[in-house]
This record gives structure tokens, C-alpha cells and sequence, in this order.
């Protein structure tokens, strides 16, 4: 998911590219996550922001289980991937968001390539944010936003600002300081809920702490994880309700790498 500073959830670096999630998110059953042609399963890939290899900055390579393998370009140097059902057809759409502002481009752009809908432009966030994106209204298509962990431009610490395509623009506050935004359907209702994951333990809490709000069941906390882990959200048993899990890359705490 990376650039130098920013941590980018549910993606790894490959030779300098950004890898999209398997892990699905808000994974139900007639609509994974990362489905680009649309066969119910979720399809594999790569996003190369900075164009290594020779390749264009913005390259898109995916692997898909029915229609085969697939390039795309969208995007430039400096911004991480989105995908997401932002058009509500049931096939994945990728695009870029650009917190920074580059290339003359407004801070929190977005830009994304939508199977039905075409090349859609939108602007929300801002620097030092990072993008998240569910179904936070539970209308079938997809919403966007960003997750300010550090309180930036005065906001509060933990803020998140999501535009719903049915709700329309809402604001939350769920986070502190050091913590990366988690997004899932926890509670089987169908609604994407929002929450937050602290791999290091800041402000006391334990390291591998959870604090999820379910838009039924309420506010939740867990723990699982530990120091310089990343969060993993799916539905892994198939029951209709996400699970919850950490990655350890690099093998801390006597783990095995991956």
C-alpha cells in the first residue's frame, strides 16, 4: 500500500508495488471485494504508483479468476489504490487517492475508472490522511472517505469523513494517535462499520488493540495482535459476519515471517 510515510492497509510491497488485498472486506457472498469481472470471486494484483521496471507510474496489473490477466493505468507518483463497487453494477472499480495534492491535483483527490459509470473525479481529504472505503449505508455500492488518526487542520485525533452515496456526507470519531482505520460488516447486518486498529499499544492500551462501532450491535473492543503487525479484515468462515486477524511480515515475537 506504500509510500515511505504512510501505511497503506491490506496491501504488501512487491520489487516496489503495491499488492491489492485478498483479504476481503465486508466479504458477502454475492459481491467480494477486488471482483473485477464480476464471477463472485475475488481476483488478485499489483498497483505501481512510482512506475519501476520500466513500467508507467499509475500501472495496474491483475490477475482475474475468470477473465484472465489484465493491465490497467490509473494514477501517478505519491498516491495509493483504491477498489471498490463505487458505481453499485456488483464489479470491482479501481482507482488512486492523493492525499498530498500532486501534479497540481487538490489534496484528498480521488480518481477512479468505474465498470459502468466511467471515470468519476471526487475531492475529499486532506494531507496526512489516508482513504477508506465500505458500504457504510448498506445501499449496495460503495463509499469513500478518509481516516485522520493524528488530528490534522485541527481536527479531532481519529476523525474519519465519509461521503455515502445514499446517507450522503457524514463525520466520525472513533481513533487516536498511531492507529490505522479497519473497515467490515462485524455485526452481519449488511452495513460496513467502522473502527480502529493499534498494532504498538498507544495511550495505554494493550498492543493488538480493536475498537470497532457496529451499526447494530454497538461499540466493540478487541485484542489480537501485537507490535508491527498490520490488520486483516474477512469474512473467513462464511458465515456473513467479517472476522478479524494481524499480519506479520517481517516475523516478530519469534513468528515466522508472512
Amino acid at each position: 500500500m506504500m509510500k515511505s510515510n504512510k501505511t497503506w492497509i491490506g496491501a504488501a510491497v512487491v520489487i516496489g508495488m503495491m499488492c491489492l488485498s485478498v483479504v476481503k472486506v465486508n466479504a458477502r457472498p454475492a459481491n467480494p471485494k477486488n471482483d473485477f469481472d464480476d464471477d463472485g470471486c475475488s481476483d488478485i494484483g499489483c498497483y505501481d504508483a512510482s512506475g519501476t521496471l520500466g513500467q508507467a507510474p499509475g500501472s495496474w496489473f491483475i490477475k482475474q479468476s475468470t477473465d484472465g490477466f489484465i493491465t490497467r493505468s490509473l494514477g501517478y507518483r505519491n498516491t495509493v489504490p483504491v477498489t471498490g463497487d463505487f458505481d453499485g453494477d456488483r464489479t470491482t472499480d479501481y482507482g488512486c487517492y492523493d492525499d498530498d495534492g500532486n501534479l497540481g491535483q487538490a489534496p484528498g483527490s480521488w480518481f477512479f475508472m468505474c465498470s459502468t459509470a466511467g471515470f468519476v473525479t471526487r475531492t475529499l481529504g486532506y494531507r496526512g490522511t489516508v482513504p477508506v472505503v465500505g458500504d457504510f449505508d448498506g445501499d449496495g455500492t460503495d463509499d469513500y472517505g478518509c481516516y485522520d488518526a493524528s488530528g490534522n487542520l485541527g481536527q479531532a485525533p481519529g476523525s474519519w469523513f465519509v461521503m455515502c452515496s445514499t446517507a450522503g456526507f457524514v463525520t466520525r470519531t472513533l481513533g487516536y494517535r498511531g492507529t490505522v482505520p479497519v473497515v467490515g460488516d462485524f455485526d452481519g447486518d449488511g452495513n460496513d462499520d467502522y473502527g480502529c486498529y493499534d498494532a504498538s499499544g498507544n495511550l495505554g492500551q494493550s498492543p493488538g488493540s480493536w475498537f470497532i462501532m457496529q451499526s447494530s450491535d454497538g461499540f466493540v473492543t478487541r485484542s489480537l495482535g501485537y507490535r508491527n503487525t498490520v490488520p486483516v479484515v474477512g469474512d473467513f468462515d462464511g458465515d456473513g459476519n467479517d472476522d478479524y486477524g494481524c499480519y506479520d511480515a517481517s516475523g516478530n515475537l519469534g513468528q515466522a515471517p508472512g
